[in-house]
This record gives C-alpha cells, sequence and structure tokens, in this order.
C-alpha cells in the first residue's frame, strides 16, 4: 500500500482524480495490474475488448482511462522508488517478512496449495477421484511424485488434499468448487484442527468442543466436517464471529452442515453469557489474533476470511503508528482467552494454534497461562481443606484478681509462643495439603496423542504456525461409565463400605431405642445419628384419623379395641391444618374482595366512557354487561336495561 501511495503521490495523480479518493483501493488494484504488464496494454484484440466490456459491467473504466492518462508519469515513479530503494524489482521494496524468502510466494508456481474435500456432498472417496480423473488429475503415492498432473492426501490431517499452485486454477473453474465438493484452505490452518480430532478419538474425550475465535469460515467447515465422523465428539461450538455472524451460518449451511453439527455465537468467548452446553465442554481449540509474523501466504489467509482487506492491509503497513500498539492488545486478548478456558472446572486438554514466531506469543504465553491456572487451584483447594485448630481459652480465671507487671509480662510472652506454635501448626497443615493432579495442568507435546508408535507426530512449529498442547495431569472423561462411578462414590445408590447384616444380629427396634436411652447420659450420640422412637412410627397419621372419624358411626367398641386407640363420640381436628386453612381461607376472601373493587372500579370506567359517547349519537343504546374472565358469569347484572337521554350534556 505504502509502494503504491507513494507512486500515485509523487506523479500527482490525486491532483487530477480526487474523486476517485473515495475508490482508492480500486485505484491500487488497477495500478498494480499496470504495473505487472510493465504499463504496456495487451497485444491481443480480443482481450482488450473483453477487458474493456468486463470493466464497463463493473464501472471501472474510468479509472482504468485515468492511469492510462498517467502511465508514463506512474512508470516513471516506480523507477524512482526503485532506484532509491536498491530494488531490482518491486517485490523488493515490500518488508522484510513479505518477501520471497521468508514470505509469500507471490510467483513461484512449484509452491504447495490445499485442500480439504467436503464429505457431506461426497462422501466415497472414489468419487473424489473420479471426479479429478476428470480433471487429468491423479492421486500420487509420496511426496516425491507429486507433479503437475497428481495430487496426495495428507498424512497428518485428515480429508486434506496438497497439489502444485499451477494446477490451482483449474481445479477453481471445475464443478468441485462450484458445488462446494472442495474447498481451498492453507494446510497450517488445519493442523489444529487435525490435533484436536487426535485427542478426541485416542483420549476418549466426549462433550461439546468449543473454538475460541474464528480464523476463516472454511476453517469452522473443515473442524466440523472432522467432528461429524466422531460418535464421542459433540456439538462445535464457534465463538467470535461479530456482526458476520449470519455470514458464517450461511456458509455453514451451504456446506451441508446442521445446528445440530455446528453453532455460531456473535459475542467473544470469554464474554458469553454461560449456558449448560458451553459449561460442558471438555476440549477447547484456541486461535486467538495473533501478528502473523509465521504465516506463509498473507494472501490466501485473507481470501479464506472472505476477503478481508483490513487483515491485509495491518500485514502490510509497517509504518504506521497504531500498529506500535497493536502487539499489546494481541497479547492481551491471548493472555485473556487462556486464562478464561483454563480456569473452567470440565476443561481437560486446550489446543492453542497461532501462526508466530514469537516467543511472547508461543511458549512464554504458555508457561505463563499455566503457572496462573495451577495458582488459581491451589489456593481454591487450599482454602477449602485447610483444617485450622479451634482456638485456645485464654480468658482469666478471675476478672477481680490484680496482677503484678511481672506477671503481665510473663502472660504476654506465653502468648506469643502460643501464637507462633499456631501459626507453626497451620503452615504445616497447609504444607501437608497436596492438590490432585485432576485440578493441575501441564505443558504436554503432540506425541502425547499418537494411537501408537507408527503414527506420524503432529509437528508444533511448522512454516510459521505453532501448536501447544495444555492438558490436565490427570484426566477425566465424563463419560456414562465416569458418572456411575461418581455417583457410587457420592452414596447416591447407598454406601458402598457398608455391608448387610444377618437376620440373626439383627435386633429389634425397640430395643435398641431403649439402650440408645439408657446410655444417653453416659455417652453422646455419634453426629448424624438419631435414635428410632416406635412410637412415632405407629402414631396414626392425621389422615388416617379423620378416615376413622368419618366412619365413627358405623364403628363398633370392638373395632376400637382391636387398634388400641380410644376415639370418642367427638370429631378430632388437627390444629396444624386448622390453622392453614384458616390462613388459606383469609387469604382467598381478600384477593376476591380486591379483585370485586378493581372489577368495579373498571365497569364504572368503562360505563361513563359509553355513556359519554351515547349521549352524542342519538343511535347508540346503553347495554352493557361485566362478566368474570374465567368463568363468564355477569357480575354485576344491571337493572337499567335502556338509557335514553332527552337534554344535552
Amino acid at each position: 500500500k505504502l509502494i503504491l501511495n507513494q507512486t500515485l503521490e509523487d506523479s500527482e495523480f490525486w491532483k487530477s482524480y480526487e474523486i476517485f479518493r473515495d475508490r482508492e483501493r480500486i485505484v491500487w488494484l488497477l495500478l498494480y495490474d499496470m504495473q505487472g504488464r510493465k504499463f504496456s496494454a495487451s497485444c491481443q484484440t480480443s482481450l482488450q475488448e473483453a477487458r474493456r466490456e468486463a470493466f464497463d459491467q463493473a464501472d471501472l473504466q474510468e479509472i482504468e482511462e485515468a492511469l492510462a492518462g498517467y502511465k508514463t508519469r506512474l512508470a516513471a515513479s516506480v523507477s524512482r522508488l526503485r532506484i532509491a530503494g536498491s530494488a531490482l524489482t518491486l517485490e523488493d521494496l515490500l518488508p522484510i517478512h513479505l518477501r520471497n524468502s521468508t514470505g509469500v510466494s507471490w510467483t513461484d508456481g512449484n509452491s504447495i496449495g490445499s485442500g480439504w474435500v467436503n464429505t457431506l456432498k461426497i462422501s466415497n472417496k472414489c468419487d473424489f477421484i473420479n471426479e479429478m480423473l476428470k480433471l487429468n488429475l491423479k492421486p500420487a503415492s509420496n511426496d516425491e511424485e507429486l507433479g503437475d498432473d497428481n495430487y496426495i492426501f495428507d498424512p497428518i490431517c485428515p480429508k486434506l488434499v496438497n497439489f502444485r499452485e499451477k494446477i490451482r486454477e483449474k481445479i477453481a473453474v471445475s464443478s468441485l468448487v462450484s458445488k462446494n465438493y472442495f474447498i481451498f484452505l492453507e494446510r497450517t490452518l488445519c493442523l489444529g484442527a487435525a490435533a484436536l480430532v487426535r485427542a478426541v478419538k485416542n483420549l476418549k474425550l466426549c462433550g461439546p468442543i468449543i473454538l475460541t475465535h474464528p480464523i476463516a469460515p472454511r476453517h469452522i467447515g473443515y473442524l466440523a466436517g472432522l467432528l461429524v465422523d466422531i460418535d464421542e465428539a459433540g456439538r462445535l461450538l464457534a465463538f467470535g464471529t461479530g456482526p458476520l455472524r449470519g455470514d458464517y451460518e450461511s456458509y455453514m449451511h451451504n456446506l451441508g452442515f446442521t445446528d445440530r453439527e455446528v453453532r455460531v455465537f456473535a459475542e467473544n468467548y470469554c464474554e458469553a453469557p454461560g449456558f449448560a452446553e458451553m459449561e460442558r465442554a471438555t476440549i477447547v481449540l484456541a486461535t486467538p489474533p495473533s501478528s502473523y509474523t509465521g504465516i506463509r501466504d498473507i494472501v490466501d489467509l485473507c481470501v479464506a476470511r472472505g476477503g478481508d482487506t483490513d487483515l491485509l492491509e495491518s500485514l502490510t503497513t509497517i509504518d504506521d503508528k497504531t500498529q506500535l500498539e497493536k502487539p499489546k492488545k494481541l497479547l492481551a486478548e491471548q493472555l485473556s482467552s487462556l486464562k478464561y478456558a483454563l480456569t473452567r472446572p470440565n476443561v481437560q486438554l486446550l489446543i492453542y494454534q497461532v501462526h508466530s514466531v514469537l516467543p511472547s506469543e508461543t511458549t512464554e504465553m504458555l508457561e505463563q497461562v499455566i503457572d496462573y491456572a495451577n495458582k488459581i487451584a491451589t489456593d481454591k483447594y487450599t482454602k477449602e481443606h485447610t483444617k485450622r485448630k479451634s482456638p485456645k481459652d485464654t480468658s482469666p480465671k478471675s476478672s477481680r484478681s490484680i496482677r503484678t507487671p511481672k506477671q503481665l509480662s510473663m502472660q504476654q510472652d506465653s502468648k506469643s509462643r502460643s501464637h507462633d506454635e499456631d501459626e507453626d501448626d497451620e503452615m504445616s497443615v497447609i504444607a501437608e495439603i497436596r492438590v490432585p493432579d485432576s485440578d493441575l495442568f501441564e505443558l504436554a507435546h503432540m506425541s502425547d496423542l499418537n494411537a501408537d508408535a507408527l503414527s506420524i507426530t503432529i509437528p508444533e512449529s511448522e512454516n510459521g504456525c505453532y501448536l501447544g498442547l495444555v492438558k490436565r495431569k490427570e484426566m477425566m472423561q465424563f463419560n456414562s461409565l465416569f458418572m456411575i462411578k461418581v455417583a457410587e462414590s457420592r452414596g447416591l445408590f447407598g454406601d458402598p463400605n457398608t455391608k448387610p447384616k444377618s437376620p440373626e444380629q439383627s435386633e429389634p427396634i425397640k430395643e435398641e431405642s431403649e439402650n440408645i436411652e439408657e446410655h444417653g447420659k453416659k455417652k453422646k450420640r455419634k453426629r448424624g445419628r438419631k435414635a428410632i422412637s416406635l412410637g412415632r412410627i405407629t402414631a396414626p397419621t392425621h389422615a388416617f384419623i379423620l378416615k376413622k372419624t368419618t366412619d365413627h358411626k358405623t364403628r363398633k367398641p370392638s373395632d376400637d379395641a382391636s387398634s388400641g386407640f380410644s376415639w370418642g363420640k367427638e370429631r378430632l381436628s388437627c390444629p396444624k391444618y386448622s390453622q392453614r386453612v384458616a390462613k388459606d381461607e383469609h387469604f382467598l376472601s381478600s384477593q376476591v374482595l380486591a379483585t370485586r373493587r378493581s372489577d368495579a372500579r373498571k365497569w364504572w370506567e368503562q360505563s361513563a366512557t359509553f355513556l359519554i359517547h351515547a349521549a352524542r349519537c342519538k343511535s347508540c343504546k346503553f347495554r352493557i354487561f361485566h362478566t368474570d374472565p374465567w368463568t363468564r358469569r355477569v357480575l354485576y347484572p344491571p337493572k337499567i336495561q335502556r338509557i335514553v337521554f332527552n337534554g344535552e350534556i
């Protein structure tokens, strides 16, 4: 941008065409195309006519003609910039991290491109191979045989296909891309998703998956496509799409995904309101924004993000003052996202993917976050499990006794010694507390995700993409078997330590209650156990008393004798029940009275309104009834059915 803008300023193009300031980026694009053609038109007349027709439809012909009129001055300005910068080509004027040696391969046709197969649209591998055969492309067995007419399936990233950049255009214009069978995506963007799928399969983790930040819609589609094939994996929850949420959702639906497979949120992960599915997530793929100092193809990344020109402009600008504050914001965003993810109670594993070669964004960032999460867990566990001693009784035996100064000094020394001893005891108790490994995190390696020794390890750093793996020292699997064990440990199925007693060892309840009453004064009962009273168990309930009282006329004296209770001739009542009934009746009566008052007031208001209208309208007759809204009964039946006004109001 700086080179093109400097060229336009030196040639005084903006002084003559100030009206094109609003379309500045279009001017840059056409100027870049013109310098690529060495400021000359095409020799073929057919191409010139097709170009003119396309530019007329896009309303670009006026800008094209303006640049063509200034082509001599523009070419001279570019030459002066090259001479001043000792650059043989225009690419040598780019920033160091964007040049061919370490950055974007602008013209290298031998570079490797990649894309993933959408198995929701084309589920059979043979069908994909047949579609590629229609383009005269055949699968290769290894990277060495990869040529201009071959492609190869990636050995690390599932469903990913690698090919030469020369055949990208051939694939792009085919039906594979137009029907969403094949989606272009840079390989380094897929490494984090491949690592996550390995973790779910090999570590047997289940539950929803969280994506903290969206890299691109194609990246979300690739990750969701991998999770669809795993039964244990839950729904993908993608956060941070912002105002582009609708575009992301429509793109996912075009690829064949439904709300059951993926759900997109506009809110940031740290600021999203918590809900049950979010709290049950066990795996997090953290992809916060970074400096992208290690990205291999910036243009491909911006195209994958839907033509994110703001990202392209920020990555290619080095002299802007606002760029000096950007690293601080990036580090703060990365730190807050990782801290929030590792402090979630159910999160067992986190994969950190960032395109940077700076230690402050890679290894140092993870070490800082792990120390923070472990400190939080240790403090919380210590606070909950520290056993403090009960304070000793330091009150004097007699408040009236007079102490000498010597006695006071001795008492203060004894208090200070006892206080130091208590602190030492407390510190020893804290030192003995050991935080369980299930609450602590550690920095692991990608080799821990391999299924066996023959598996290819996912590289932790490749082409500027850094992958970090953070997991708990002791991981828990929230499957059905684990939940059953938790329920058993908490005694939901009964105390597993208690053994069933034989009938010979069991004693009558009455004898046990008598023994408890006899030894109650000598020995205190254990906390949590209560004496069982046989009289309380055999006491009649209130419903039973009402039933017996209702049938007292047909009861015989022999029934009272057999039941063991004497009922008498009077009807029994429960005081507690009577109070509750009386309270309910008083509440209902007051509520009905208040309702009637409000209904009467409302009736008079409506009647007054109608009366005023009827006084002015001779054809209207007064006939109004007010009914109950629930029963439709007439609450206040009026005796007057018709009112005729002779005078004026």
